[in-house]
Formats: structure tokens, sequence, C-alpha cells
């Protein structure tokens, strides 16, 4: 695999926590870990394992297998890939794709979602800003339990 593919800091944080209970990795060498298509699985410390048990969140799902760094890619380009099967996917129905992809720091292609991440965070700022500011100038706040600021009706029990 060329060095371009990059397969170091694809997991995420939660990914590894999930398995920091491996009590000896030396040990793991010794575990059997032949595929159902005899090839050799990866072990529990690689990041491609830890990507590949993540639980997906919907029936269609992609996962990140590699990242490519310093190419750049023209129209017309051939990229050609070597594809095991490590995990059969044929016993439930599903398949396997390969996705070439943008991705920056707001999400993929579509920034909708990273928008909106950035609004909402930054109308919560704001507005933490002004109910802090709020609460620090005294002629601001309003005191709490005085009776005056308590609307009666006449509704509810009275006495008498």
């Amino acid at each position: 695999m060329p060095q371009n593919f990059d397969g170091s800091d694809i997991a995420w944080e939660s990914d590894d926590d999930k398995f920091l209970n491996i009590s000896n990795p030396d040990n793991l060498a010794e575990v059997s870990r032949i595929g159902t298509e005899g090839n050799t699985l990866p072990l529990p410390t690689s990041q491609e394992f830890r990507v590949w048990f993540r639980v997906a969140g919907f029936p269609r799902f992609s996962k990140l297998h590699r990242k490519i760094n310093d190419m750049d890619f023209e129209p017309g380009d051939t990229l050609e890939l070597e594809i095991q099967n490590n995990f059969r996917v044929s016993d439930f129905d599903g398949e396997k794709h390969v996705m070439l992809s943008t991705v920056t720091i707001l999400g993929g292609e579509n920034f909708f979602l990273g928008s909106v991440y950035v609004i909402v965070g930054s109308l919560c700022l704001i507005y933490a800003v002004l109910m802090t500011v709020k609460s620090c100038i005294p002629s601001w706040q309003r005191p709490a339990g005085r009776m005056k600021y308590f609307s009666w009706t006449g509704v509810g029990p009275t006495a008498g």
C-alpha cells in the first residue's frame, strides 16, 4: 500500500475506550485470528479493527479505512486498490463499496450540518454571555421571593 494511504488516527477516542480492557497485548499473538476466508484478521489493538467494530447508527453506513494524504487527483486519473474480504457481508445481504470523499473540519462536501452546529453553538454562547452579564449587574437582577412580583387573580382556595 502506498505511503500516502494513512491508516493511523482513524479511530475515535470512544473506539479506543472500548478496547482499554485488553489485559495483555503480548498474549494476543497466541489467539487464532484466521478469518472466514482463511486470511489473518487484524489485532484488536489496530485502528482498522476498532473502526470496523464501531456500531453504526443507520442501516446504510460508511466507515473510514484510510486517509489519502498529499495526493492531488485530476479528472481521468486511475486509482488501483487491492481489497481483502476480511468480513463477509453476504450472509445478511450486505454490500461493500469504495468511496472517495473530501472531508473538511465541518464535515464532507455537504456543509449544511457543520454550519448548523456552528450557528447553534454560537447562539448558545451568545445567550450564555448575556445571561452571565445579566446576573453580574445588580440593577438587572430581580429580587427573589418578593410578593409584589406575583400576580394574584383570586383563583384557588380562599380563607374565610
